[in-house]
Formats: C-alpha cells, structure tokens, sequence
C-alpha cells in the first residue's frame, strides 16, 4: 500500500481543480509501479473571522 500525505495548493490555485489533477496523477503513476492500494488522508482547515 501506498500513501499520498501533505498536499499543499497555494491559494491562487485553489478552487480550480490543481488539488484533484494533483492527486489522480499521483495516483497513476503509483499503480503504473504495480501497487494496487492508495490511501489519502484529507486534512482541512477553515479560517475563522
């Protein structure tokens, strides 16, 4: 199994879908190595006013 940890998207890129083609391009390059197993572990934090 392999793990995806501390992907940071800098604000200007935010909302736009970097995070998302980010992850899926991780994640092909890993099953291209043969592994079989992903875990991603999501982490957010919301700004309080």
């Amino acid at each position: 199994m392999n793990s995806i940890n501390d992907v940071y998207v800098f604000p200007e890129f935010r909302g736009k879908g970097t995070d998302e083609r980010l992850v899926v391009e991780c994640t092909k390059k890993i099953e291209m190595k043969g592994v079989k197993t992903t875990n991603l572990t999501v982490l957010t934090k919301k700004r309080l006013q």
